[in-house]
């Protein structure tokens, strides 16, 4: 893992007597290289016979990190991905391809929800798998996701055995059946 090789901050000040003080900083650091994810014990690898291999997976995230952290996950399960950052882009971008073999979708994001952006895919004819993703994991957030059609559940944060689990469980013939 690289750290940062430099790091600039910039401090400016500004204060008005009987007003009070307004502090700004600036940091500017280096893009860095992504650390390599560890090794976790009894996860199929891309070439496992267990895992379902190539698979293109849409990420819909509201929050860049968390696209990133699930690109890399699936980048190490041998999957390629793609993400957006809205329902309202992912509703777009899957009326628009069909080379998308699952969705990993977080539940909260603002405008259109996941339980929403899934139930208006599913209207529309969209019959792939969709992973719900939440930082809540509360039995009835589970029992709402497939409700709305989802066919299962990644509590975050996401880890490569959970992610791994979840995907290796899912029928690709049969999508909609939810997996628990």
């Amino acid at each position: 893992m690289i750290a940062s090789r430099k790091l600039t901050v910039q401090i400016h000040v500004e204060s008005q007597l009987g007003k009070g003080t307004s502090f700004t900083l600036t940091f500017s650091l280096p893009v860095v290289e992504a650390p390599s994810l560890k090794h976790e014990p009894n996860v199929p690898e891309a070439s496992s016979p267990a895992s379902s291999n190539d698979l293109t997976i849409l990420v819909v995230d509201d929050v860049q990190t968390n696209c990133m952290v699930a690109e890399i996950i699936l980048k190490k399960l041998g999957h390629n991905s793609l993400s957006v950052n809205t329902g309202k882009d992912a509703i777009r971008l899957l009326s628009t391809r069909d080379d998308i073999d699952l969705v990993l979708m977080d539940l909260q994001m603002p405008e259109v929800d996941g339980y929403e952006t899934t139930r208006i895919l599913r209207e529309s004819g969209f019959n792939k798998p969709i992973i719900a993703l939440s930082a809540n994991a509360q039995k009835d957030v589970d029992q709402a996701c497939y409700q709305a059609g989802m066919s299962g559940y990644v509590a975050k944060p996401i880890s490569v055995k959970d992610l791994s689990a979840v995907l290796a469980d899912i029928d690709l013939d049969n999508p909609t059946q939810a997996t628990a």
